[in-house]
């Protein structure tokens, strides 16, 4: 008998088989296995070799890949909109002298307490580095700073929490035009100006 094994999530087939010719273990939780009549036996199918640019959809064996499961699509999605707000925390913000402010996530905790205590521990200039530079801010600047860059970020996880909300209605409406369409580049705020 004549077979396929097809993975059952990408319906790529991945080996032809023969029992005729060999014997085959069973197919993983992954896969599926489905027996190729014999006036259905295409001209590719050959036992010694992997299958390339075959799928097993709706029950028949194609040439033409189908769409990616809508789970895969809004994965991308999402992994398209947590990148936009992870690169404009990375960008940072532009002050008034037009230098960045752009903190890496273990400097937050230092700077946190310094732009917001200063005034109570008595601190009233300030040195720090970023993006392999030093800096000297006073205090008061600093708190501007950190205080900018807050609001940025913020704003950027607000809109990655509308975007990401607006996937997960379309993937759970099954809505597969709507969703392939998503546009993960827009209703993005404006950085602030310095």
């Amino acid at each position: 008998m004549k077979y396929i094994l097809y993975d059952i999530n990408t319906k790529a087939v991945v080996q032809w088989q023969d029992t005729d010719v060999y014997s085959y273990n069973e197919p993983t939780s992954t896969q599926s296995r489905v027996i190729v009549p014999e006036d259905a036996v295409p001209a590719a199918f050959d036992p010694y070799n992997w299958p390339s640019g075959w799928w097993y959809v709706d029950g028949a064996l194609t040439q033409v890949a189908p769409p990616p499961p809508l789970s895969e699509v809004a994965m991308y999605k999402r992994w398209a909109v947590s990148a936009r707000r992870a690169q404009a925390e990375e960008v940072g913000v532009v002050l008034d002298d037009n230098s960045t402010f752009a903190p890496v996530p273990a400097q937050m905790g230092r700077i946190a307490s310094l732009a917001l205590g200063h005034a109570f521990i008595g601190v009233t200039e300030v040195d720090i580095e970023l993006g392999g530079e030093w800096r000297h801010f006073a205090a008061a600047d600093l708190a501007d700073a950190y205080a900018k860059y807050v609001r940025q970020r913020e704003a950027f996880y607000a809109a990655e929490r509308v975007h990401l909300e607006a996937i997960a209605v379309l993937l759970t409406a099954g809505d597969r035009p709507a969703l392939e369409a998503y546009d993960t580049t827009a209703g993005w705020p404006a950085p602030e100006a310095p």
